[in-house]
């Protein structure tokens, strides 16, 4: 088998897996999807997007957040924006595209106690059919230690728009 005729049966494999999880998510009534990353001193970032198709063009709701899971407050120092959105490409795992893409680098200092969330919404939309990961990603420090917690990626489908 060539590398395109391998490359386009890793992408219909993993456009099969996303519709057959839409049709699971369907039939349990749940409509959303989420994913956390690893634990840093008790913090969690998370993504949860609305749905798991979409046209291609159309937006997609996105919410990021940083979560206090830990028994003490936790003071971080960040810029602006602190939550992030990773769009990737869901067969290769290659980053495509960070939301926003920029950031204002001031010293901003926040203090998570137990329990505590910053979240924040964004709406993504996909230019071509395919196979999108869609991740979270913080970036901050603590104590001087810079620290960057994403989650892993959820996989939303783009379809071309029906006539």
């Amino acid at each position: 088998m060539s590398s395109r005729g391998a490359s386009r049966l890793v992408v219909a494999i993993v456009l099969l897996v996303a519709v057959a999880c839409c049709i699971w998510l369907g039939l349990t009534g749940s409509g959303r999807l989420e994913a956390w990353s690893q634990s840093y001193e008790g913090l969690r970032v998370f993504v949860r997007v609305e749905r798991c198709q979409v046209e291609v063009g159309e937006p997609l709701s996105v919410e990021v957040g940083l979560l206090n899971l830990g028994s003490r407050s936790a003071t971080i120092f960040h810029g602006d924006p602190l939550l992030f959105v990773v769009i990737y490409n869901a067969s290769t795992g290659e980053r495509l595209h960070v939301q926003p893409p920029f950031v204002h680098f001031v010293l901003i200092r926040t203090t998570l106690e137990p329990g505590g969330l910053i979240r924040r919404a964004y709406n993504v939309s996909f230019d071509r059919p395919g196979a999108y990961g869609v991740g979270g990603l913080a970036s901050f420090s603590v104590d001087g230690d810079e620290e960057s917690l994403s989650t892993d990626m959820v996989v939303v489908s783009a379809i071309e728009a029906s006539a």
